[in-house]
């Protein structure tokens, strides 16, 4: 709690100075900032430009082995002999059935 003291002490002396006695704060906390970056956020975080690579290499090698698997699965499902007028289950019903 000192810490809060500090600052109501700091705001006190302020608004003294200034002649009033209440700080006014004169922005408005709905309003967009007159200037902001405007570049993509990086898609990884990483401390290294060699992490962000590897890491980049990591997430596509995941991505493929995971298609590979859905089709896999897709193929399996098309030779099980579904009717045509019916739709064969998706992957994540099969996933929590299995």
């Amino acid at each position: 709690m000192a810490g809060l003291h500090i600052i109501e002490g700091e705001a006190a002396d302020f608004a003294q100075n200034r002649g009033s006695d209440m700080v006014e704060i004169r922005v408005d906390p709905h309003g967009r900032p007159v200037e902001s970056k405007r570049s993509p956020a990086w898609a990884v975080h990483a401390s290294t430009r060699r992490q962000r690579i590897q890491w980049r290499a990591a997430y596509r090698a995941f991505v493929e082995s995971y298609r590979r698997a859905v089709q896999a699965l897709l193929a399996e499902i098309d030779g099980l002999g579904f009717p045509t007028e019916g739709c064969r289950p998706t992957c994540t019903a099969l996933a929590r059935d299995g």
